[in-house]
């Protein structure tokens, strides 16, 4: 062990005249005390040079665990080779490797001339990750649901972006004291200049660095780490820190932690608090951010705070596209409040669908059932105004959505509680509504639980026909 720390040690940046000499010294004592040792744990960098191949058992581990994943790229396919049992741990909604300058010539032809027979061969692409290999080559998947990092108005972007149909459950625990979780500061005068990556907004900066240091001395944020992610280009980054340098005082700067950078330099990292510079202003035309790879990086940047999240914009949500992943994240920051149903969140409730045993536990109030709580989970994802069990005179509709004056009644039938009786009586009560101006539109639980999706499309083509979504 010794041996393979001190050859480890001459290796350094790995760029010297004897690195080789070394990296061969490094394998070959690792190879006699790996037995020793229940887990290595090395950066992928560090895997090839510590690692023999001579034999066929000299590589292999019983298990290999692969963490960001979805960052690796093609380069750490061998690693399928390291065991007989690998763990892929990843997420194909953050960030993936960026392979700028790349020639597409190059890859197809390399493909063409090395890969001809293997099926496949077009994945051996540097825009796919070793998170991407794992999807097609195992089976067993699991979505990891629980969420601990961020305050549950934080993550609620994320979870309306990207994790729609396996939303993550916020489970951080706080009190009162906490934060305000959401913050949105409009730079009246912000304009951009510059192009590409070096793009900068001087206003906006200066307005981040003054929240900063106004940070630093409030007794509210004492202990706190702060982040700031740019939006737009790289070149932000780097003015904010300048201009960090000149007000706020070095070691304040070490002991919060504060880091400057775009989504690809917070990919796996966190901080209590981050403050998020948009960049783009009205007096240059931004375009519009769309593609999928905006989105992996809307989603890491609006998913690295733990307690609080501070946006900083020029643009108006009339300045953007609603196509475009700016308007959502300013839209967002503007209807804070998040969906309820009788002072029951929609975080909570989707962590009492998560987490309890519906064959011991009846469904949080005031749901009669748990078709109705799914039901309910649904149109609060849609941010509707919902109420449960709502009481006309002596009866009570399922569910009503509720926009400005119109309303709409939804009515879950359970197949095992709606026989031809009950549903009889149900019809004759909406009758009796729908004669006092109200409209019905009904559910059938087989058909939810069967196809969710093809269910519940025409209650959103209605709801959106009346103005209500």
């Amino acid at each position: 062990m010794n041996a393979y720390a001190l050859a480890v040690q001459e290796i350094g940046k790995g760029t010297g005249k004897k690195a080789q000499k070394w990296k061969a010294d490094a394998r070959q004592q690792l190879e006699k005390c790996k037995e020793a040792v229940p887990a290595w744990i090395m950066p992928m960098d560090r895997v090839f040079d510590a690692v023999t191949f001579d034999t066929e058992e000299s590589a292999k581990f019983d298990v290999v665990i692969v963490d960001e994943a979805s960052q690796c790229g093609i380069e750490g396919i061998p690693l399928f080779g390291f065991a007989d049992k690998m763990i892929v741990i990843g997420d194909d909604k953050q960030i993936s490797p960026e392979n700028v300058g790349i020639k597409e010539d190059s890859v197809t032809r390399l493909q063409k001339e090395y890969l001809f027979d293997y099926q496949f061969a077009n994945k051996f692409h540097p825009d796919f990750s070793l998170f991407d290999h794992a999807k097609f080559r195992f089976v067993g998947k699991i979505a990891l649901r629980e969420h601990f990092r961020c305050m549950p108005e934080i993550i609620r972007f994320s979870n309306d972006l990207c994790y729609k149909d396996t939303p993550l459950i916020p489970l951080r625990q706080f009190d009162q004291s906490r934060l305000p979780p959401l913050q949105s500061v409009f730079v009246e005068n912000g304009f951009r200049e510059g192009n590409f990556q070096r793009v900068i907004n001087r206003p906006e900066a200066g307005a981040v660095c003054d929240k900063i240091h106004e940070i630093c001395y409030d007794p509210a944020y004492e202990g706190k780490t702060i982040g700031v992610v740019v939006l737009q280009g790289s070149a932000q980054a780097d003015l904010i820190y300048q201009l960090l340098l000149e007000r706020v005082p070095a070691k304040v700067l070490e002991e919060r932690k504060i880091v400057c950078g775009n989504p690809y330099h917070f990919q796996g990292d966190e901080r209590d608090v981050i403050l998020l510079s948009m960049v783009a202003a009205p007096n240059e035309r931004n375009g519009v951010l769309s593609k999928d790879t905006d989105q992996r990086r809307f989603n890491v940047a609006a998913s690295r705070a733990r307690d609080q999240m501070i946006l900083f914009h020029s643009l108006r949500l009339e300045d953007c596209s609603p196509n475009d992943l700016r308007y959502r994240l300013i839209a967002f920051f503007e209807e804070k409040l998040e969906a309820e149903i009788s002072n029951l969140t929609q975080s909570d409730l989707e962590y009492h669908i998560l987490r309890d045993d519906r064959s011991l536990q009846k469904p949080p109030k005031p749901f009669d059932s748990w078709f109705e709580a799914d039901v309910a989970l649904e149109l609060l994802r849609k941010r509707l105004h919902v109420f449960s069990q709502y009481k006309v005179g002596f009866k009570r509709i399922d569910l009503v959505v509720e926009s400005g004056s119109q309303r709409l009644a939804i009515e879950c039938d359970g197949d095992y509680w709606h026989g031809a009786e009950q549903y009889e009586a149900d019809m004759e009560r909406q009758r009796q509504l729908e004669r006092c101006g109200w409209e019905f539109f009904r559910i059938r639980q087989s058909e939810f639980y069967a196809e969710k999706i093809s269910c519940l499309e025409p209650l959103w083509q209605l709801l959106r026909h009346r103005g209500m979504m």
